[in-house]
């Protein structure tokens, strides 16, 4: 019935209590009402298997990363961004680090230590770039962060200047804008022109 009506499918597991069951069987059946309810988009039904499943007391550790990340998943289509992130980090092997840092940042968690990860794990030197520029303008001392990825910076002189300019614009500090200065090679950048400028006015 599955494979030509998953709404079909559901209701007929519907009949069936998972509380009469062995536990093999306990888990066969949850699993499947998860996967038949998500592909008939029949949410609520989704979200109570899913909770039935992780209820389970002889889960695995396999077992227990496919209920969590289905959990996840479920809450963010309802936008329950604090419930998805819990499910997330319960995993044994975490989602990748972008995806814990978007979930961190919707549950009003801190996301920067899980792009710090991301920047020792990446060997892309513009994907350090990008994270560390996230790192410095989102932290609350941003100059405290320059000081420690500003090297990522040294072989693009327009993102060192763009990210120092932004930086200085919103904490305006003569000590930071001396050491900028101090960087010749940055001259002949915009950013460059521009911070000296907003130091002139």
């Amino acid at each position: 019935v599955a494979s030509s009506n998953a709404g079909d499918a559901l209701k007929i597991l519907g009949g069936v209590s998972f509380k009469d069951l062995g536990s093999d069987d306990q888990k066969l059946l949850l699993k499947n009402r998860i996967l038949l309810a998500e592909k008939s988009q029949n949410w609520p039904t989704a979200r109570i298997a899913t909770d039935d499943y992780l209820s389970l007391k002889d889960l695995t550790t396999e077992e227990k990363d496919f209920g969590y990340e289905h959990k996840a998943y479920l809450a963010e289509l309802i936008l329950d961004f604090k419930t998805a992130y819990t499910a997330l980090k319960a995993q044994s092997k975490p989602a990748s680090q972008y995806r814990m840092a978007l979930m961190a940042d919707l549950a009003g968690d801190d996301p920067i230590p899980y792009l710090q990860k991301q920047i020792l794990v990446t060997t892309d030197a513009k994907e350090k770039r990008t994270l560390a520029s996230k790192i410095v303008m989102d932290s609350k001392d941003g100059e405290k962060e320059w000081a420690k990825y500003k090297d990522l910076f040294k072989d693009d002189p327009e993102a060192y200047a763009d990210l120092a300019r932004t930086l200085y614009s919103r904490h305006p500090s003569p000590a930071f804008f001396n050491s900028v200065k101090a960087q010749t090679g940055l001259k002949a950048t915009s950013g460059y022109r521009m911070i000296v400028r907003e130091e002139i006015f």
